[in-house]
């Protein structure tokens, strides 16, 4: 659909741009916040899974 690179970063920068006088700074520390939340919640649960899916005895590693 799109001609080229430039093209493409063109629109994306634009589109991104016109929303800036939208976003209010609270709306955007709250977003920064619950994303780094989510991470931190993201890579617990990662590392408790493996934990409870390591196998037992031996240390297998590939």
């Amino acid at each position: 659909m799109f001609s080229s690179r430039n093209t493409q970063a063109g629109i994306t920068g634009g589109t991104l741009l016109s929303l800036l006088p939208i976003i209010s700074s609270e709306e955007l520390a709250k977003a920064l916040i619950l994303a780094a939340l989510g991470t931190a919640v993201s890579f617990g649960v990662s590392l408790i899974l493996q934990w409870l899916i390591k196998p037992k005895g031996k240390s297998h590693r590939t």
